[in-house]
């Protein structure tokens, strides 16, 4: 699975979680096996339209950030086959604390995405 256009540039003390559930009404942890990884938050999206200066537009087009997980697990602990029957829930988790600290967050909108891509090898 990838998420394309990840944009953090309103994060600054949030981490996000990814999932991928059938039952959205539970909120899914890190030790279940639902869990596809996190949202890379340290990258280098590589150069910018606007700091492209005189030579914008020559080869140099800003690339958007995507990430990619393995929905392997997810899938046969669901039992499905079919990933587009499940749900994908992003949990945001404070970098300031703790897992037993229960911080609360504060950037609840701060991750943007354009979009989820499902993949397949074979």
């Amino acid at each position: 699975m990838r998420v394309y256009g990840v944009d953090l540039n309103n994060v600054t003390s949030t981490g996000f979680d990814v999932h991928l559930v059938a039952d959205t009404a539970v909120k899914p942890k890190r030790s279940d096996p639902s869990f596809l990884g996190s949202i890379a938050l340290f990258r280098h999206d590589g150069p910018q339209a606007a700091s492209a200066g005189p030579h914008a537009g020559h080869g140099a087009a800003a690339r958007k950030a995507a990430d990619t997980f393995d929905v392997t697990r997810a899938l046969v602990a669901s039992g499905q086959t079919d990933p587009s029957k499940l749900n994908v829930v992003i949990v945001p988790y404070s970098l300031a604390s703790t897992v037993d600290d229960q911080k609360s967050i504060v950037e609840t909108n701060a991750l943007k995405f354009d979009n989820i891509e499902f993949l397949s090898s074979g």
